[in-house]
């Protein structure tokens, strides 16, 4: 990649870093109001956007907060939302 490439790159990456608190706190209001269909939409798209931001830990556990909530399992998937505040807030630290 040019030097562009990579500026551009960066600047994404760092714009989808910026976002990650907001876009948490949409998990934390669909776990709020017991709203899974929501909550399992939202980690399927971040666990999209993980992978290829090059955050394999985001999309790990957004996959079991999927997962979970497809196989109604709610408490596991409230548990692991918690963990994904832990590892936002490790990545929007870096």
């Amino acid at each position: 990649m040019d030097k562009k490439s990579n500026k551009t790159l960066d600047c994404i990456i760092a714009r989808f870093i910026k976002d990650l608190p907001s876009r948490f706190e949409r998990f934390e209001d669909y776990t709020n109001k017991s709203d899974w269909q929501h909550l399992q939409e939202e980690a399927h798209k971040l666990k999209g956007l993980g992978t290829t931001m090059g955050f394999p830990q985001l999309s790990e556990i957004c996959e079991k907060i999927s997962d979970n909530c497809l196989k109604q399992c709610y408490e596991p998937a409230v548990t692991q939302v918690a963990e994904l505040k832990k590892i936002i807030l490790t990545i929007t630290k870096l």
